[in-house]
């Protein structure tokens, strides 16, 4: 190579990581904009597949690298996660990245674009599968979640889960930089070209059919969320501010129980508190849902018997604890020290079948899953996320929703008031207030769906990866045809 070929080569490769480096960056993380993540990778790819294999590498490693620095901030200041879980969520994901073109690379240098551009959504979604089985935080920074506000797209999770989605945004871009950077036939393109244009079509068209589809409802349930991001109502963690805490939000069940709700949903652990002051905790919330004529579900942060607990409380109508749900999941370091729960708690009302999760629970498909094996029609979820993070997490709690088919009512702290069905659709969506007490109201449907993927599982992720195994071992020709 050329004075002149190699400065034309790293132009060419420091503008494709910049620009594919922009897209990622406002295509992912906690604001994305959805349509910018479908460009992402095809400047990378189309440098990749006319420059040297090293160079292919670093700016693809690069782009994405760069691309993630968009939750850094959050991940870094505001969890405090330490240097080495930094990079699972930055350069690991940017060299299996780098690996995926590099592997498109190869195929599109054998002139076998079809493999070149199934590849890198074969690998892509595998990684990201493997990923959420071996991280503590499953499929958070997951791709996919940047598409929720695309809801025809979404609605192939009731089939393959995240997976799917994962899938056609890779593939899309993976064929469109293929086509455009090949010299093989005209025929072999407009083939792959059709056949992409013709899967983008049917799944979009899947999921406009299922958003204009009925819904077999078995009830509707009237629903009070109450939230407060006051300074001084975050969190207690002493027992005389924390019983004054849990006081204030009695109280405002007490204020605003007429008309009575079905279900009154307030916060995840609202304060922490010992043995001693337990039992008059709960009863202010045992009186208040009698007062209420409500059922009332509570964030508690209790220590019991030695042992600290994260625990969603359902009290009654009656006032009786009928649920005492324990959170299964929990953010490494920053809450240390719980005891995880194991139990799935399923209640029927009138209405149908409810059930109960707590926030990071809602990061895991298989919590899901098992909700919707189990027939739910609704799932409560208090939480307590990050300002920050209020859409994302929000958005990720409803895809299990989409998922595995139920409607999601969620309260969160330093988050949003949501209610959102079946199909991804938001009922309710307002922000807390750090002015004190937001209280909304809202109908929430009570309608199981079954959808394949609660039934089947993560059969289309093993479907890319058997997929991608048997690319491993195709015959590869001697002699490399030019792209």
């Amino acid at each position: 190579m050329d004075f002149a070929s190699k400065n034309k080569t790293i132009l060419y490769g420091l503008a494709a990581t910049w620009l594919s480096a922009f897209f990622f960056f406002i295509g992912t993380g906690l604001h994305p904009y959805w349509w910018a993540t479908w460009f992402a990778p095809i400047p990378v790819l189309a440098f990749a597949a006319r420059a040297p294999g090293k160079a292919a590498l670093f700016a693809s490693f690069l782009s994405y690298l760069m691309g993630s620095m968009n939750v850094l901030h959050y991940l870094r200041d505001l969890i405090g996660l330490p240097a080495g879980v930094l990079l699972s969520f930055a350069v690991f994901p940017g060299l299996i990245f780098a690996l995926a073109v590099v592997f498109w690379r190869g195929w599109m240098r054998l002139g076998r674009i079809w493999i070149a551009a199934l590849s890198l959504p074969c690998l892509w979604t595998s990684y990201e599968y493997v990923y959420s089985i071996l991280s503590p935080h499953s499929t958070f920074g997951n791709i996919a979640y940047s598409q929720m506000n695309f809801l025809p797209l979404i609605q192939i999770a009731a089939v393959t889960g995240i997976w799917g989605i994962v899938f056609v945004l890779l593939l899309v871009p993976s064929a469109i930089a293929a086509i455009l950077c090949s010299s093989v036939p005209g025929a072999k393109k407009a083939k792959l070209a059709a056949f992409t244009g013709a899967a983008f079509l049917f799944v979009c068209g899947f999921g406009m059919g299922r958003l204009h589809s009925g819904v077999t409802e078995s009830g509707r349930a009237s629903v009070r969320i109450i939230t407060s991001d006051a300074r001084q109502d975050i969190f207690a963690v002493k027992d005389t501010p924390a019983l004054e805490l849990y006081r204030r939000y009695a109280q405002t069940i007490a204020t605003n129980s007429s008309p009575p709700a079905d279900l009154i949903l307030v916060p995840e652990k609202i304060a922490m508190i010992t043995d001693s002051v337990s039992a008059e905790a709960k009863n202010l919330f045992s009186v208040n849902a009698i007062r209420a004529k409500s059922d009332v579900v509570v964030g508690f942060d209790e220590k019991r018997n030695g042992v600290r607990r994260n625990e969603a409380i359902l009290f009654a109508k009656d006032g009786s604890v009928e649920a005492d749900y324990e959170k299964h999941h929990f953010i490494p370091v920053l809450e240390d020290g719980y005891v995880p729960g194991k139990d799935y708690v399923v209640f029927e009302r009138p209405s149908g079948l409810w059930g109960i999760a707590i926030c990071k629970d809602m990061d895991f498909p298989r919590m899901g899953r098992e909700y919707g094996k189990r027939g739910v029609g609704l799932l409560i979820v208090p939480a307590w996320d990050f300002t920050i993070d209020a859409w994302y997490h929000d958005r990720m709690a409803i895809l299990r929703g989409v998922e595995s088919g139920f409607t999601i009512v969620r309260s969160a702290k330093q988050g949003l008031q949501t209610i959102s069905d079946s199909r991804g659709r938001l009922l309710l969506d307002r922000p807390g207030s750090t002015d004190g007490f937001v209280v909304s109201d809202g109908v929430a449907p009570v309608a199981h769906v079954a959808t394949l993927y609660a039934k089947w599982g993560n059969w289309f992720a093993w479907l890319c990866t058997a997929s991608l195994l048997s690319m491993l071992f195709l015959p590869r020709r001697r002699k490399a045809t030019s792209v």
